[in-house]
């Protein structure tokens, strides 16, 4: 692969090469790693974003109907487990949609 830079982009990469004791190659690799690593994470970030405004009405539901179908203090509580884990993923949803 060739890179091409101008002039100035070309001087400040090997002064910021020699500064940090690297090859221009070097800091260029960090470079690109960095980028494609920071765009994964925006992907991911996004298909998180559109799987929660997906399931985040199926999610309240299961978690109203939990709340509604509560059992007593003297009911066997063996069946709530997967109630009680929907409601936790339901609130860690709200929050990530809030704070989006």
């Amino acid at each position: 692969m060739m890179l091409r830079l101008d002039e100035a982009q070309s001087e400040a990469l090997r002064r910021c090469a020699e500064k940090e004791g690297r090859s221009m190659q070097e800091v260029v690799a960090a470079a690109v790693k960095e980028y494609l690593l920071r765009a994964a994470d925006e992907e991911t970030e996004q298909l998180a974003i559109e799987a929660v405004r997906r399931w985040k009405p199926l999610l309240d539901r299961l978690a109203q109907d939990s709340a509604d179908d509560a059992a007593p203090a003297s009911c066997d509580r063996s069946g709530l487990g997967k109630a009680h884990e929907a409601d936790e993923i339901a609130d860690v949803l709200r929050g990530f949609t809030a704070s989006s």
